[in-house]
């Protein structure tokens, strides 16, 4: 049973100890319940502050909000004008990225695993710009544009090469020796190029090795600058060269005789290598020199008017070299002739 008491309110500043509850009635019909408990009485207008108190339903006119440290917010009306958003500082649900959990708490690694992304990386963006695979070994060209979907090429064979086609797209083909800039070569073996049949043209044979040639014909009239290889002997002042030639045996050379005051001199061509059988034999009167000359060309004089040269009786060893003019041949000059001989 409660107690009714009059509390009188002249000392404000005096203590007020009442147990039970007390019911304080003021003019008109009003009715002030106080909990049994030790607390402190907040005025209407005063400013105060309210700890682990519920507010159901209420209105707040233009209220100065600050940043709560927690607590749920419900039922509030109004705009969000002039409120300040907390800083959140995780996910109240962690979400997965690419198959990796992320709650906002830390940076995570994403794997590009293929299985997992989805959507297209554009050319710009440094992908590739397409939305399906590529097709097995192959490769990827760029677009038709510079940020075009890269275009996949078609898989070759073995052995073939990428080749170029312009402003479209390159292709395996099977490479050609004008691809590489060979056009003039072929691809013949070593074995092959060495038994190759081929005509050399102004070539000089620096100490060349010929086994078994053919020589189908020597003649400065068909064959004008035809040079054989050549042993050089000297005898009797005579220069003599010889030379083997599938097995017909060519020798020349020239010789000098010296004057003797008559219409006609002699000498003795004796061969390097002696003949099985001679089969010709060709002699020529050349010019002349006061004193014996070192080579032909010191022959510089002319021989004379009516000079002649003839050959004797050869032989497979020497062949018998005559010399005639009608002036006669001075005792001081030497006259030089050039001979050529062949056989087997």
């Amino acid at each position: 049973m409660s107690t009714r008491k009059k509390i009188p309110l002249i000392d404000a500043a005096a203590d007020l100890a009442v147990t039970g509850t007390v019911t304080i009635t003021g003019s008109g019909s009003n009715t002030y319940t106080m909990p049994s408990a030790t607390d402190t009485l907040v005025g209407r207008a005063s400013t105060d502050t309210l700890t682990n108190k519920t507010l159901i339903s209420p209105i707040m006119t233009a209220p100065a909000l600050g940043t709560p440290a927690s607590g749920v917010a419900t039922n509030l009306t109004g705009t969000a004008a002039g409120l300040t958003a907390g800083n959140a500082t995780t996910l109240e649900t962690a979400r997965t990225i690419n198959g990796t959990s992320f709650n906002g708490s830390a940076n995570i690694t994403v794997t590009a695993a293929g299985s997992t992304l989805s959507d297209t990386v554009t050319v710009a963006k440094g992908g590739t710009g397409r939305i399906t695979s590529t097709t097995a070994y192959g490769l990827l060209a760029a677009g038709t544009t510079a940020t075009g979907a890269h275009q996949t090429l078609a898989v070759g064979t073995s052995g073939q090469i990428l080749k170029s086609n312009g402003a479209a797209l390159p292709t395996f083909q099977t490479g050609a020796k004008d691809d590489v800039g060979l056009g003039n070569v072929d691809n013949t073996s070593n074995a092959t190029e060495r038994a190759a049949t081929a005509t050399l043209t102004n070539k000089t044979l620096t100490s060349p090795i010929i086994t078994t040639p053919t020589i189908a014909q020597i003649n400065n009239s068909t064959a004008p600058g035809v040079k054989l290889q050549v042993r050089v002997q000297t005898d009797n002042n005579n220069s003599i060269t010889n030379t083997t030639q599938a097995g017909v045996i060519t020798q020349y050379g020239w010789g000098q005789i010296v004057g003797n005051g008559t219409s006609e001199i002699t000498d003795t061509v004796t061969f390097p290598t002696p003949f099985t059988t001679i089969l010709g034999f060709v002699v020529t009167q050349l010019g002349a020199k006061v004193g014996a000359a070192a080579d032909l060309t010191g022959l510089d004089n002319a021989a004379g008017a009516g000079a002649i040269a003839r050959v004797g009786v050869l032989t497979n060893s020497t062949a018998p070299v005559t010399l005639n003019r009608t002036a006669g041949y001075g005792v001081t000059a030497y006259y030089g002739f050039s001979w050529i001989a062949w056989g087997i």
